[in-house]
């Protein structure tokens, strides 16, 4: 699961029609003119009442049947919307936007493989239709088809080059996709097309925290804060990247901020209390905050894993073992679980307990070379010295750069000589 998530995906887009073809002239049409233009004065519930009206007087009115769907569409009664829709596509089967309003009704209801095969017929008929285009990228999105969806924008955009929505909405498929670089710079052409709202920046800070870059990600996080001081997520985000660049006094600020706008923000908990650890090495407070993340949410692993650390760290072995227990109910198949108990057991001098737990941890993952060294240095403790020279040579080959292994390997040598 990413550390950081995006939000602000840009909504899908109706079409109206503006006027019909033939333009009626009769009253009708006239009630027609009135929805457009209550439409167009924001009165929604007026514009329906306009169309309903045209549509008493003339029954077989697709332009006031998909008008009067796309509003409710808006208004959330998407059953009523594509009931409208249905019934304009049966009098004129060419109509592409009735396609496409019906296409986002679906949408709304998670029905994303109709919607699909709306924008599809809508497409057919209508080939540069950019709305289509862009919406069918968002349930291709939903879907979690992120490469169609990003195909879809690419139309919208060869369309459209200056279409800022659908250059935002390919970043976020680019960015579910790992192309953290191609998520950076289609934030970049979205925001500089004024495209520049809190979550444009948010997302981008994301993109560039996922590089390491935490200096823009902290500028971006900021100027999200800035377009909306209440954006608890953006204190969350910026706190990491204030502790991906090691300054834990700004990053526990952010993250205090973050729990003054959601008191019952979990993983703001979370990260604080890993930048107690990290940065003063305040292991009650830490711990403090560790045990409000797993009291929001008790199935929260990393939070008993890292109280169990902390517990650990200043020797309350038991409380530790405790937490890796219960880490261990919630996901007996985590390595992590194993290794940190292996670490408490041995501290506490219960060797071949500590043994078991790392064995443990191999049987799940034999390519676990943590495990393998510190399993090793409980041989050592033991004075069974072949044994820990195997385990060290064998952390070796799995992860030459572990040098932990390779230190604990030469000093074993120089002892069993």
């Amino acid at each position: 699961m990413k550390k950081f998530v995006l939000t602000g995906f840009v909504a899908l887009v109706l079409t109206f029609s503006a006027h019909p073809q033939p333009v009626y002239t009769d009253e009708a049409g006239n009630w027609f003119d009135r929805g457009v233009a209550a439409y167009n004065d924001g009165d929604l519930y007026g514009a329906i009442d306009a169309y309903t009206q045209a549509l008493a007087i003339r029954q077989n009115y697709p332009e006031a049947l998909n008008n009067r769907g796309g509003l409710y569409a808006l208004l959330g009664d998407y059953a009523a919307a594509i009931m409208d829709c249905t019934e304009a596509l049966a009098i004129r089967q060419d109509y592409a936007e009735a396609f496409s309003n019906r296409g986002f009704a679906y949408k709304a209801m998670e029905n994303y493989e109709a919607a699909i095969s709306d924008y599809e017929n809508a497409l057919a008929i209508k080939p540069d239709f950019i709305n289509a285009w862009y919406n069918m990228g968002g349930a291709y999105f939903q879907l979690g088809d992120y490469k169609n969806a990003i195909d879809c924008q690419n139309y919208a955009i060869a369309l459209d080059p200056d279409y800022a929505a659908s250059y935002y909405n390919r970043a976020n498929a680019y960015y579910e996709l790992d192309d953290y670089v191609g998520a950076v710079a289609n934030y970049t052409q979205a925001i500089n097309l004024a495209y520049n709202d809190a979550r444009a920046y948010y997302n981008r800070g994301n993109a560039y925290s996922a590089q390491a870059d935490y200096e823009s990600a902290a500028s971006d996080y900021q100027a999200a804060l800035e377009r909306e001081p209440d954006f608890a997520e953006a204190y969350n985000n910026l706190g990491i990247a204030y502790s991906g660049k090691h300054d834990y006094e700004r990053a526990i600020e952010s993250y205090t901020q973050a729990l003054t706008l959601v008191p019952d923000y979990v993983r703001a908990f979370y990260n604080r209390g890993n930048a107690y650890i990290a940065g003063p090495n305040d292991h009650n407070k830490a711990i403090a905050d560790y045990t409000a993340a797993i009291t929001l949410d008790p199935t929260y692993i990393k939070a008993w894993l890292n109280r169990g650390a902390a517990y650990d760290d200043i020797g309350e072995y038991d409380n530790a073992l405790a937490d890796f227990s219960r880490a261990q109910e919630l996901n007996p198949q985590d390595t992590a679980v194993y290794n940190n108990m292996g670490i408490s057991l041995k501290k506490k001098g219960e060797y071949e307990q500590a043994i078991a737990s790392y064995t443990k941890a191999l049987e799940i993952d034999p390519q676990c070379a943590i495990a393998l060294n510190n399993r090793g240095a409980v041989y050592v403790s033991l004075t069974d010295y072949n044994k820990a020279i195997l385990d060290f040579t064998l952390a070796l080959e799995i992860d030459p750069e572990l040098s932990e292994a390779d230190a604990n390997l030469n000093i074993i040598r120089a002892l069993a000589q």
